[in-house]
């Protein structure tokens, strides 16, 4: 539903010819602008694919500490009823994030 309502949006935004250009984008350059890897720790991650050979979106050694390390950085989260992750990657945050703020709603915007 809400995909279908950005849709809306957007053609009521753009024009046609801008839109052809977002899907296009979609289509054919989105699918080839990431692989998964493995981490050493064994974990999947995602990489971004460049001209060098990739850039880890996330620890290539230890993701789950890594997303730990993203959401202890953040104080006093215990005092929110909601928190909004922008962008989820492999999840390894909103996996410890839900582990130990189980009572929280938390809601996910990826891009």
């Amino acid at each position: 539903m809400i995909k279908a309502e950005n849709l809306l949006y957007l053609k009521k935004v753009f024009s046609n010819e801008d839109l052809e250009v977002f899907y296009e984008f979609d289509r054919k350059e989105r699918k080839n602008l990431f692989e998964v890897k493995m981490s050493k720790n064994e974990l999947p991650v995602l990489s971004l694919i460049d001209e060098d050979g990739g850039k880890s979106l996330n620890s290539s050694i230890n993701p789950l500490r890594e997303g730990q390390k993203i959401i202890d950085s953040f104080e006093n989260i215990a005092r929110y009823n909601n928190v909004i992750f922008y962008g989820v990657g492999m999840g390894y945050q909103i996996d410890y994030f839900t582990e130990n703020y189980p009572d929280i709603h938390f809601f996910c915007l990826r891009t």
